[in-house]
């Protein structure tokens, strides 16, 4: 991207320990608006929703082998809801239109990397969203993505990792702004992505975390 939403001045109140990185984006990302992005995040979070929706389509007919197991198990077992499950006919929980549309949308490979299946569907939570708001989440996931990749120095798969994993923050922070979370709630999303992500030990080194008690749920 061109520019840099994470960087751009936002009022978060008194100044935050400079260390405390997990605070720091939280706060960034709550009170992050529409009127805070340029033009070239307003462009380049368009154009991945645009991707997402474009390769997701294409691999509903061209991708059989990857998914008409999923899409067996969805139309079997996808809960009741009011979120559309793309191209199935059918509406399911937002839960469950995000593990198929994460699913459709990477069965070619095409997609963008900083792209976001996660965030649309959300939009048909109980937090209704309107189109800047998606944007907004969109260019925050992608400014993040984009940062843990170029902080490696090297391309993630030289590290033996998945170009996924930035992505689950990305996608991450991004849903914590659609479903209008506080900077608390932001934070603990960060958290929880961290563990399910790479099996950190952070919870040790930070008494007061309830994460042990879940964790293999």
């Amino acid at each position: 991207m061109a520019s840099h939403p994470l960087e751009r001045p936002v009022h978060t109140g008194p100044d935050p320990d400079p260390n405390d990185l997990s605070r720091f984006l939280a706060e960034r990302a709550a009170a992050m608006a529409y009127e805070d992005l340029a033009l070239a995040d307003v462009d380049a979070a368009k154009r991945s929703i645009l991707d997402t929706l474009g390769v997701s389509l294409a691999a509903t007919t061209a991708a059989p082998k990857a998914l008409d197991p999923m899409r067996a198990y969805m139309l079997a077992h996808g809960s009741v809801g009011r979120a559309p499950a793309l191209t199935l006919g059918t509406r399911v929980h937002p839960l469950d239109a995000v593990f198929w549309l994460g699913a459709i949308s990477h069965a070619l490979d095409f997609d963008d990397v900083a792209g976001y299946a996660a965030v649309l569907p959300l939009l048909q939570s109980d937090s209704p969203t309107d189109g800047r708001q998606l944007l907004v989440a969109t260019a925050l996931g992608q400014d993040l993505v984009i940062r843990i990749a170029q902080s490696l120095h090297r391309p993630v798969s030289d590290h033996g990792w998945l170009h996924s994993l930035p992505g689950v923050f990305g996608s991450a922070i991004a849903a914590a702004k659609v479903l209008k979370l506080d900077v608390q709630q932001t934070r603990n999303t960060l958290g929880l992505t961290l563990h399910q992500t790479a099996g950190t030990m952070q919870a040790l080194a930070r008494p007061g975390s309830d994460y042990r008690g879940i964790r293999e749920g």
